[in-house]
């Protein structure tokens, strides 16, 4: 079984390198295909399976979809049976209780398209140190929480539009019990108001803008931090891993739903999160 995995990436200098060598091991490094969107310093200098496009002016929020889609119809047409896309800060990991990781997970399991459980895995500031970026983020960081914005459908055996369903649509299946989509955006505050500000300084799509897309690439550093770290502070830590209500609700709702995001409480993360080596 052939299965290819694609990022896009823009000047990224701690994800990239933790996105390589997971789905490296997972998948072979000469099946991973990174989308360098004019980077300063060109990501082929790293890794050779890499195809620099010009970067434009304005940015769109579908423009990595669309860039991925064109890779996607490329890999089929070179004999690929899987084709995966994640954002570069997105660790896509099975129940390592149940699979030896990826191609295990495929080789017991038979969809067309399958969609992941969203997880936001983030920094508890008032429990957890700063980010080690040399030592691996899941052993220093314990508590992870659903995001529907984060059940993606990025696995594909048939082609299939990105652009339009990568989120949760009514086209796509619900969430895979045993397959997380693990978010690392949030996992050092520092981090991500290092990202932050550097995203405040990209010219966007206005009409885009004025729809609300992507607001969060936006965000004021106060707005980063009520939104997503104070608003856990005050809720229950749960230690049940367990998301059938939450993949029922995904069920039940025509599209993704990110407001409810930020209503979810943390849940401390199985050690087999550490078993990925990430």
């Amino acid at each position: 079984m052939k299965i290819a995995a694609i990022t896009c990436s823009y000047n990224e200098d701690k994800f990239l390198p933790i996105w390589l060598r997971y789905y490296g091991q997972e998948l072979g490094a000469e099946n991973l295909y990174v989308i360098d969107d004019g980077s300063d310093v060109p990501v082929q200098n790293i890794f050779a399976n890499a195809l620099r496009v010009p970067r434009p002016e304005t940015f769109s929020a579908f423009r990595p979809f669309i860039l991925a889609n064109g890779m996607q119809s490329l890999l089929f047409s070179l004999g690929y049976d899987i084709v995966i896309f994640t954002d570069v800060d997105e660790i896509m990991v099975p129940c390592r209780d149940t699979y030896n990781g990826l191609h295990d997970f495929f080789e017991q399991n038979d969809q067309q398209v399958y969609t992941t459980v969203g997880l936001e895995i983030v920094h508890h500031i008032n429990q957890e140190s700063s980010i080690d970026w040399s030592k691996p983020i899941f052993s220093q960081r314990q508590y992870g929480r659903f995001s529907t914005t984060y059940c993606k459908s990025q696995i594909t055996k048939v082609p299939w539009n990105w652009a339009h369903h990568l989120h949760l649509t009514q086209q796509a299946p619900s969430p895979h019990p045993q397959l997380y989509n693990c978010h690392l955006k949030l996992v050092d505050f520092e981090y991500a108001c290092h990202k932050l500000l550097l995203s405040q300084q990209l010219q966007f799509v206005p009409e885009e803008v004025a729809q609300g897309l992507d607001a969060h690439w936006r965000y004021s550093i106060k707005d980063l931090f009520h939104t997503n770290y104070q608003s856990f502070f005050d809720k229950p830590i749960l230690h049940q891993w367990d998301f059938s209500q939450e993949i029922h609700h995904c069920k039940n709702m025509p599209t993704n739903d990110g407001r409810i995001d930020i209503a979810q409480p943390l849940k401390i993360l199985p050690d087999f999160f550490k078993k990925t080596g990430v």
